[in-house]
């Protein structure tokens, strides 16, 4: 679970963000989910959720990236990596 509580207003997190899962595959993918919060206590809005090619740094970088052409913020907090 990200460690960052989206409905909590003393978090001071700032707004719009990406929210994300990641799971390495024993085929050597990784499946993806990626949430855009884009308000304190919203819903998340399903914006990836499939599996990509490459490590879970690959993925990672993926994230950072979808943050970036979104100009949303994303930080390690948000990020849960779960075992295979």
């Amino acid at each position: 679970m990200p460690l960052n509580d989206y409905n909590d207003p003393e978090a001071g997190l700032d707004f719009p963000r990406l929210q994300a899962r990641i799971q390495p595959q024993k085929d050597g993918t990784c499946w993806i989910q990626l949430w855009l919060r884009k308000e304190l206590g919203d819903e998340r809005e399903t914006i990836f959720n499939k599996k990509i090619g490459g490590s879970w740094r690959d993925a990672y970088e993926m994230m950072f990236e979808e943050a970036k052409r979104r100009n949303v913020t994303i930080e390690p907090d948000d990020i849960e990596v779960l075992p295979r």
